[in-house]
């Protein structure tokens, strides 16, 4: 195994969660806390399906679904709805790349042409396991 699949390997691994926005602007000295409209989750899952904040149509053929590249590009393939209006009388995938720049235990950061975004991992548990230690100590 060549250090470039273990890479991979690593980094695909740690991109699979749920993921909150949380700074986004067109550069990175340029980062804002986001808007409430376009706080959409992501959520990457093992199995190469994802959500984010697009409604997939119920009779879709396929999910939504992700993949990463060796060269650290994630690309997001949304189904799209037969359009013959347009010439187009099958379900289709629209993709999206965003280059990762960051992938670790707490934090996403991707980029979009001039659209960075910086995610933090949504850990449930965890919150619910303060929230209830919380409760139990009145803090």
């Amino acid at each position: 195994m060549s250090w470039d699949s273990t890479e991979s390997s690593r980094l695909r691994a740690s991109v699979v969660g749920e993921w909150e926005p949380a700074l986004r602007g067109p550069t990175l000295l340029g980062l804002r806390p986001p808007s409430l409209e376009t706080r959409d989750r992501l959520i990457l899952r093992g199995d190469g399906t994802a959500d984010w904040g697009v409604p997939v149509h119920p009779s879709a053929p396929f999910p939504m679904t992700w993949q990463l590249s060796d060269n650290w590009v994630l690309t997001i393939a949304t189904p799209v709805p037969p359009m013959p209006e347009y010439d187009q009388p099958d379900w289709f995938r629209d993709k999206e790349d965003f280059r990762v720049l960051e992938a670790s235990t707490y934090t996403l950061a991707l980029t979009r042409g001039d659209l960075f975004t910086v995610f933090r991992r949504v850990r449930v548990e965890e919150y619910l396991r303060e929230l209830v230690t919380g409760a139990r100590t009145g803090t």
